[in-house]
């Protein structure tokens, strides 16, 4: 084409062909340009065309493997719970007797006491019972609570009026379940249930004062909803193994009955004392199913206002609710300040981001209490 141009202006320069005929010629050459142009724009929507039928094949292929993955996923928990079940029993508060015991190990330990003994027996144990640390009518009234805020946050959160992360935690197996993160003064529920636990008299702040100090932190605040059809998670610690110290200390307080059916949190006692144990716990498949079945294990049903207490070390996962009944845990957790911060982007711990920023140790948090009990 470009040269049968260049022979036309060379004809034109001898005056070999009149105007007209290089008129023509040029308008010839136009329209195969333009024919050739249409062509290659009609290959390119081919291609184009193509490729979003090779990326929606791809996006069909991943959507499969996505699906397989959660299959694999949900055998995984499945097979968890067959292995485990052979070794299982309920978790039960030890008796004063057996307190007495723990209080023994930790006496050789050279460990601080308090004065009940269950700080002994998360020390031993990585996780204790305790019953009876909240009253009924207070269990109740924060049970109202937390699902009226479960409501006004999601609501919040469709409605772009905040960000997810600001009113809700992470959490595994997240069909049917929430970690709600809840205030602390605005709501008088709230206060009058942490007085009950680490106020004047209350056995969950004893227990932290003797494992983790008076000047303990503040790390979580907030309440794990599991409605009907929640799955089971797999087990995990919270946290990874620390040998020198308790890092964190939980507690899940039980704002109903929470029978075998509501999937109560399944305990494996010890595994907070062994790297050895996390080890298995995180390596090949069949390293960690023979850990599992020979691993005992304890499935904390509770009564409401009964809590369990333990170091978010020790391996754990809460269970899939079959009933037709809610189970709603609230939960607080303080931090051992002689440990570094464990909160990662990804697990960035359940607090509220401007409660997080106060650091509020437990002390702080009973002279708190204490001025809201006046007013």
């Amino acid at each position: 084409f470009l040269l049968q141009l260049s022979q036309i202006k060379q004809k034109a320069k001898n005056k070999e062909i009149k105007t007209t005929e290089k008129f023509n010629c040029i308008l010839g050459h136009m329209l195969l340009l333009t024919l050739l142009l249409g062509f290659f724009q009609f290959n390119a929507s081919l291609q184009v065309t193509r490729c979003h039928e090779i990326r929606k094949s791809k996006c069909c292929m991943k959507a499969a493997a996505t699906a397989t993955t959660n299959e694999e996923l949900i055998s995984q928990v499945q097979l968890e719970e067959q292995l485990l079940r052979p070794n299982q029993n309920f978790f039960l508060m030890k008796s004063s007797e057996e307190r007495e015991k723990n209080q023994e190990t930790a006496r050789e330990k050279g460990l601080t006491l308090d004065p009940t003994g269950f700080g002994a027996v998360v020390v031993e144990d990585g996780a204790a019972r305790i019953d009876n640390v909240m009253t009924i009518d207070t269990a109740g009234r924060l049970l109202d609570y937390v699902n009226q805020k479960l409501l006004d946050s999601l609501k919040e959160v469709e409605t772009f009026q905040t960000f997810r992360a600001n009113v809700f935690g992470n959490v595994l197996a997240k069909k049917s379940r929430h970690d709600l993160l809840l205030p602390l003064e605005e709501s008088s529920e709230i206060m009058k249930a942490l007085e009950e636990l680490i106020g004047e008299g209350g056995v969950v702040g004893s227990v932290v004062d003797a494992t983790l100090g008076q000047d303990a932190e503040l790390y979580e605040l907030g309440a794990l909803i599991s409605d009907p059809g929640s799955e089971r998670q797999e087990i995990h610690p919270d946290i990874e193994y620390q040998e020198a110290l308790i890092p964190l200390l939980t507690c899940f307080v039980a704002l109903q009955d929470v029978t075998q059916s509501m999937g109560p949190t399944t305990f494996l006692p010890r595994t907070h004392l062994s790297l050895d144990d996390h080890n298995k716990l995180n390596g090949g498949q069949l390293t960690r199913n023979q850990f599992l079945r020979d691993a005992p294990s304890t499935l904390s049903t509770l009564n409401c206002g009964d809590c369990s207490v333990f170091n978010p070390c020790t391996m754990h996962a809460g269970g899939s609710n079959q009933s037709d009944k809610r189970r709603v845990l609230f939960y607080i957790t303080f931090r051992n300040i002689s440990f570094k911060d464990p909160s990662t982007d990804y697990n960035p711990g359940s607090i509220r981001p401007e409660l997080k920023k106060r650091r509020i140790n437990i002390d702080e948090m009973r002279h708190i209490l204490k001025t809201a009990r006046k007013l």
